[in-house]
């Protein structure tokens, strides 16, 4: 393309009205990227326990729960379940629905994302009662840690036959297996696509409340769009935030959505390859730009690659969009959508991967060792740890208590967003196995017994033993104020960017080496 023909096709493309309609629409806010939750699992949770919910507020009955039933029968390829969730002629007698069910079994501990237990039966004549159970694991990033889904599933084994469970696993893209997986019972792989496909569009068909249309509306959005760079991520200054850059994944896009980027990709073809084509050589991708487009699309003038890059970056959210429509339709091999997703910057998680080696004040090294007698690097939740582990070896903190690790630590300058649940960091091991031994796992009501002039607790959420290490590894040990005597006390371990930057200036007051690894 010369320089005339892209300066004439760029703006032939602005004034496109088919354009003008899908800009507006991916720039439209909705609740999800207005608090920054877009990619939260415990929010995609909720969502999900909500919409599932035959009492929910949405108004649909039964509807979305028969709809996602139906999914789920489609998607066992034995087809093992009962054939009436296909055709939904069943009455639901009984729903439970929860987010964040601790699970416990052989001291292994761990919380299903959502939980359904469903009694049912075929019409009202039936006297027979049907039960199930339905373990959901929820995924926006991560892959299962430890073995999770071999938790639920045996756990589960205790009260219902392994004919009554159903396992799903939920990710952006379907895994192959997952540690739930014995020979004879198999985790439902489901993504977000299908979720939107099945369950979600044929939802939007059916009359409700509207503002439970805004609410599904705006996740079937949340799942379309692309996270939006944010400002801190722009800056030429760091390289780890420009790496992160314009890497966020779709998780799903409705048959409208996509007809329309074919539709725009077949108008504007040669402009959009070239654009495509300017950014990776760019970002130098030509080993990802031969694999999508051959050895004969990667050559362009540099005054035209610097325009078409500048026209990329200044649309990316939507280009993406519509270049992921187009490319991945080309082709299905796994070599090919990894050249695509590499050059439209799509990644599988969007969490800091950054592993830490920490030292105390006196050089010595705080984390633990491999079989090598190397060091193990850390990231931030086991970071934080030997942090505080090696303040409390400072010769000047030896006698140190719990009221003296707290002010040294304050919870409101290190952690801000702890603070509308913990007014502390650092808590009693003994307080907390306590609480949970009472069943107090709520965070909201042993917060409340242990800080009775915290006021915020109310917005608390669940499971304090998510939020400390309780292996019994990784216990600080402080000076009781009364007796001398040693006690064992347990920090928060989940730590944002920020915050975690924020310790690490706390850290080199005191002469503590926080470095990456």
């Amino acid at each position: 393309m010369s320089d005339n023909n892209i300066k004439s096709e760029i703006i032939n493309f602005y004034n496109d009205p088919l354009y003008q309609e899908l800009n507006a629409y991916y720039s439209k806010k909705t609740i999800f990227n207005i608090l920054k939750i877009e990619r939260n699992e415990n929010r995609h949770s909720a969502f999900l326990a909500w919409l599932l919910d035959t009492k929910g507020s949405h108004g649909l009955g039964d509807e979305p729960l028969k709809k996602f039933m139906r999914l789920l029968y489609l998607d066992s390829e034995a087809n093992r379940y009962d054939c009436c969730f296909l055709i939904g002629n069943y009455l639901i007698e009984n729903l439970e629905v929860s987010t964040e069910k601790y699970v416990e079994l052989d001291k292994e501990n761990g919380r299903i994302d959502v939980y359904l237990e469903i009694d049912y039966r075929y019409d009202a004549n039936d006297k027979s009662t049907k039960r199930l159970c339905v373990i959901i694991e929820n995924k926006m990033f991560t892959r299962e840690h430890g073995k999770q889904t071999a938790l639920y599933r045996d756990w589960a084994l205790k009260t219902f036959t392994k004919e009554n469970i159903i396992g799903v696993f939920l990710a952006p893209n379907i895994i192959e297996k997952c540690k739930g997986d014995s020979d004879d019972f198999k985790f439902l792989k489901i993504d977000y696509q299908d979720m939107l496909d099945y369950v979600l569009e044929p939802l939007l068909l059916f009359d409700m409340p509207q503002e439970a249309r805004a609410i599904i509306k705006d996740y079937v959005i949340n799942l379309e769009q692309p996270l939006e760079d944010e400002p801190s991520k722009k800056s030429n200054n760091n390289k780890a935030n420009t790496q992160d850059a314009n890497k966020d994944t779709i998780l799903a896009v409705s048959k409208k959505k996509k007809n329309l980027f074919l539709q725009l990709y077949n108008r504007f073809s040669p402009l959009l390859d070239s654009a495509l084509v300017a950014n990776g050589l760019m970002r130098g991708k030509e080993d990802k730009l031969r694999i999508v487009y051959g050895k004969d699309r990667v050559l362009l003038d540099d005054g035209l690659k610097q325009q078409l890059d500048i026209f990329w970056k200044s649309n990316v959210i939507l280009l993406r969009m519509i270049m992921n429509a187009a490319l991945l339709d080309r082709g299905d091999d796994e070599k090919h959508k990894k050249a695509v997703n590499d050059l439209l910057g799509l990644k599988e998680s969007n969490r800091n991967k950054t592993k830490y080696i920490v030292k105390n004040k006196y050089g010595n090294l705080m984390n633990d060792l491999d079989k090598d007698k190397k060091a193990k690097p850390a990231y931030m939740s086991l970071a934080s740890y030997y942090v505080f582990k090696a303040w409390l070896q400072d010769k000047d903190n030896e006698n140190a208590t719990l009221k003296d690790i707290r002010n040294a630590f304050p919870v409101e300058e290190c952690a801000p967003h702890y603070n509308d649940t913990f007014q502390y960091l650092f808590y009693k091991e003994s307080d907390i196995k306590q609480a949970k031994r009472n069943g107090k796992t709520d965070r909201t009501y042993f917060i409340a017994e242990l800080d009775e002039d915290n006021a915020k607790t109310k917005i608390a959420h669940k499971y304090l033993t998510w939020d400390f290490y309780m292996d019994g590894k990784h216990n600080l040990k402080v000076k009781n104020e009364e007796n001398g005597k040693d006690e064992n006390v347990l920090n928060i371990k989940y730590w944002t960017d920020d915050e975690f930057k924020k310790l690490m200036g706390y850290s080199k007051q005191y002469g503590i080496s926080v470095e990456p690894a």
